[in-house]
């Protein structure tokens, strides 16, 4: 039932935004009416913002219809559970003036905000980091939309207005009636051409395996997304050889270079990690730095995820795209 009206809002987007629009019989109209209601009530500015200043986001009244103002809600209600009655605020912000409060305070945002320790890549991974959570911005904040990578998976992803999805399609402008632009100076902008790019997004996208790998590896199966290629079915021999020990039951393991790994092992004389010139060595580009994750063995075979740059994965789906 969920997917039937999905479809209605992407059959009736169409034909609002469509230079081709027929007139529409009075059931048509209120479904398009309904896509003008979206468009207006649903589209708002955000920032990141340091939690810290929890009280003046709550203090909002605009806020308070967005989705997130329940998680600043949560986080306040949270803190106050720990604090108690040395609760207080001070200019618009949590005052941890004191060293006790500032302590607790600390902890409280390592609970709330860091990985497990076991889940972290090393131990400097969040030093020095600022805790923030998305609140309501103003127009010099950025516009985002929700991308749905899979059932578990939401991406905020920023709009261009120079650059759209192709899968969005009906949002180009070469098929759209209007226009429009997010500008300070609208007549400078204006005064330059506009050119728009259509973005290719990729979402697990089937490549032959021939495309991707130099070796011989017909049964693994590649499917490549924009920053990441999802490889399935590949040899666990082959695979086991890219790193420096037993695998050990891990799903994320740190790709570093040779010149790198000196660095690594001073920071953790026992630390697993992939070799990344052995692992480019067996493919047709360079992988990014990050790790080899959501490792899964199964059998005599594994899956798992490589990183890469947008300009890689491009590369190999349009050279896929020619034969």
């Amino acid at each position: 039932m969920v997917d039937k009206k999905y479809k209605q809002i992407d059959k009736d987007s169409y034909k609002y935004f469509s230079q081709l629009s027929p007139e529409y019989d009075k059931g048509e109209q209120e479904e398009v009416d309904k896509i003008k209601f979206i468009l207006k009530h649903c589209q708002y500015y955000v920032s990141k913002t340091e939690v810290i200043n929890a009280p003046k986001v709550l203090n909002k009244q605009e806020a308070k219809k967005y989705p997130f103002y329940k998680n600043w809600l949560d986080l306040d209600n949270a803190w106050r559970g720990k604090i108690a009655s040395d609760y207080s605020v001070k200019d618009d912000k949590y005052d941890i003036s004191d060293d006790i409060v500032a302590k607790k305070w600390n902890e409280f945002c390592k609970e709330e905000f860091e990985p497990p320790q076991n889940q972290l890549k090393n131990q400097h991974q969040v030093k020095g980091k600022k805790y923030t959570m998305v609140s309501l911005g103003t127009a010099s904040g950025t516009v985002f939309r929700i991308n749905r990578g899979n059932q578990d998976i939401y991406q905020a992803l920023p709009l261009d207005t120079n650059i759209i999805a192709k899968d969005k399609s009906n949002f180009l402008i070469k098929r759209s009636k209007n226009v429009t632009l997010v500008s300070n100076v609208a007549d400078k902008d204006l005064e330059r051409p506009i050119n728009t790019e259509e973005k290719v997004v990729l979402n697990e996208f089937k490549v032959l395996s021939s495309k991707f790998f130099k070796n011989n590896f017909d049964d693994a199966e590649v499917y490549l997304n924009n920053t990441s290629v999802n490889i399935k079915n590949f040899p666990l021999d082959s695979f086991k050889q890219w790193f420096n020990g037993d695998l050990e039951g891990k799903t994320s393991i740190e790709l570093l270079t040779k010149s790198k790994v000196k660095q690594g092992l001073k920071r953790d004389p026992r630390l697993l990690y992939a070799i990344k010139e052995k692992v480019d060595d067996s493919i047709i580009c360079k992988t990014r730095d990050g790790s080899i994750s959501r490792i899964n063995i199964e059998g005599t075979l594994v899956n798992f995820l490589l990183p890469f740059r947008d300009k890689d994965t491009k590369k190999i789906y349009n050279d896929s795209k020619e034969e």
